[in-house]
Order: C-alpha cells, then sequence, then structure tokens
C-alpha cells in the first residue's frame, strides 16, 4: 500500500544507508522521495528475510523520471 496517496513504489534497498543515499540522489533532482521500511532492521542491523528493506516512494507522475536518474 502507498504510504501517500499518488505515490508509487520506484525500488527496494537494502539497509538504510543505502535508502538514504538513494533518497539524496533524488533529491539533489528535484525529485521527492518518502522512505518505507521495516523499523526491526534500524533498530537490530538486520537485513534477512525483508526486515532490512527500506521500499523508496515516489510521485507516479515522476516515477519514470527517477528511474532513469537511478539508471534502473
Amino acid at each position: 500500500m502507498s504510504p501517500r496517496r499518488g505515490y508509487g513504489l520506484l525500488v527496494r534497498v537494502w539497509g538504510r544507508n543505502e535508502a538514504e543515499v538513494v533518497k539524496s540522489r533524488l533529491a539533489a533532482e528535484g525529485v521527492p522521495a518518502i522512505l518505507k521500511g521495516e523499523a526491526l532492521g534500524d533498530l537490530y542491523g538486520i537485513t534477512v528475510d525483508g526486515l532490512g528493506a527500506i521500499e523508496i516512494w515516489v510521485p507516479v507522475f515522476r516515477l519514470d523520471e527517477a528511474r532513469t536518474i537511478l539508471g534502473l
């Protein structure tokens, strides 16, 4: 489910650090992003079985632009 109306899932990464790098790269190009992830992964640094997964969501109308920026 979308964390906000009008946002779509861009990519899922493993770990908060990687997610913050991606979010910063998008922000540098003017693309807003929301991070949504499992709190246990942050708390304990666990990155197995999806616990460290962080989803990066961007406005639906900017998904193609965001993919191009990240080379996806």
